[in-house]
């Protein structure tokens, strides 16, 4: 009877640390942002203005981390970086190559985003045609 008793102890521990270890912890999660927009060092005052959106986005943003990542764009470079999962976070691309990040699954298409907040209709049409 004992060792009944134990082996449901054991049982039921094994099951609440299986279950404690499983659930995510409460609350928002902390958050690391690649910047790839960042400005490259030989530009001092555009780099002043960006730890200041850097600073803006971490009071704003508890537990986040914005981390400079300057990248420029290159159709040669992209995909590597993006298969072994590389890119910044935030880049800036050509307006020709949006549809085919995102026919590559390399990016996710937010028009619906951008029409809903009312962005898609400020955009200069010739973008919007061509990307």
């Amino acid at each position: 009877m004992k060792g009944l008793k134990l082996g449901v102890i054991l049982v039921v521990l094994a099951l609440v640390m299986v279950l404690v270890t499983a659930c995510p912890p409460a609350g928002p999660q902390p958050v690391k942002l690649t910047v790839g927009i960042w400005p490259e060092a030989n530009r001092p005052e555009e780099i002043k203005l960006h730890e200041g959106y850097k600073a803006a986005f971490e009071k704003a943003h508890p537990g986040s981390e914005v981390v400079p990542a300057p990248y420029t764009y290159a159709v040669n470079t992209f995909p590597a970086m993006a298969e072994a999962g590389t890119t910044p976070v935030l880049f800036q691309t050509w307006f020709t190559e949006p549809q085919k990040l995102i026919k590559a699954g390399y990016v996710r298409d937010i028009t619906d985003i951008l029409k809903k907040r009312g962005w898609f209709d400020a955009m200069n049409p010739a973008i919007k045609k061509n990307s």
